[in-house]
């Protein structure tokens, strides 16, 4: 795997099988930016996934869409 295909792979990390983060990872170690840049997203993710979900009311969509409509001229 070559650096170019590293980061094809990368932008769909979440749905990658348990083998392909493996190749990513062979290749992670292999080169020193591409392992830096390995380290930085899981960590993203970890912090992520440690942060509480937050749920927006019932009538949050529906009020974004009027407000929208009134501020945007049709």
């Amino acid at each position: 795997m070559d650096c170019i295909e590293f980061q094809k792979m990368m932008e769909d990390y979440e749905n990658l099988s348990d083998e392909q983060k493996k190749l990513l990872k062979e290749h992670a170690e292999e080169c020193a930016e591409c392992a830096a840049f390995l380290d930085e997203y899981e960590q993203m993710l970890e912090t992520l996934k440690s942060m509480p979900k937050l749920t927006a009311p019932d009538n949050f969509l529906s009020d974004l869409n009027k407000r929208i409509d009134s501020e945007c001229p049709k």
